[in-house]
């Protein structure tokens, strides 16, 4: 299964990308076997984030081009949650989305708004 990088979905997704129409290929080649990492995500959420998209919308178009390790879906969507519907700041969000229940160890009063358990910094 090939690991795919942010310039992979950020040309499949780009409808005047350069390099668009090879990714195509590559994405109906490896259909179903493409996976990547949390910080794909990261990358194409802050590229989604300046271009004024949906995060929700982009976070949920992207996991069904490939497989995100390491983290679950629900995670992913969560933090979507966070940036579009409570203006967390991205990287806030995948941290808050990250905890899973657990307290956080922060000074960033944020989380409190989250209702997510806080040990004060």
């Amino acid at each position: 299964m090939p690991y795919a990088d942010t310039d992979f979905f950020v040309a499949l997704i780009g409808e005047n990308d350069r390099l668009r129409k090879r990714a195509e290929e590559l994405y109906n080649k490896h259909k179903g076997k493409i996976w990547t990492s949390v910080v794909t995500v990261l990358e194409i959420v802050l590229v989604a984030k300046r271009r004024g998209a949906s995060i929700e919308r982009v976070v949920r178009d992207f996991l069904e081009l490939s497989e995100v390790r390491g983290v679950s879906r629900s995670s992913l969507m969560e933090a979507a949650h966070y940036i579009d519907e409570e203006h967390v700041s991205i990287f806030d969000a995948f941290h808050a989305a990250l905890t899973q229940g657990d307290e956080i160890i922060s000074s960033d009063e944020i989380y409190d708004h989250l209702g997510i358990p806080r040990i004060r910094l």
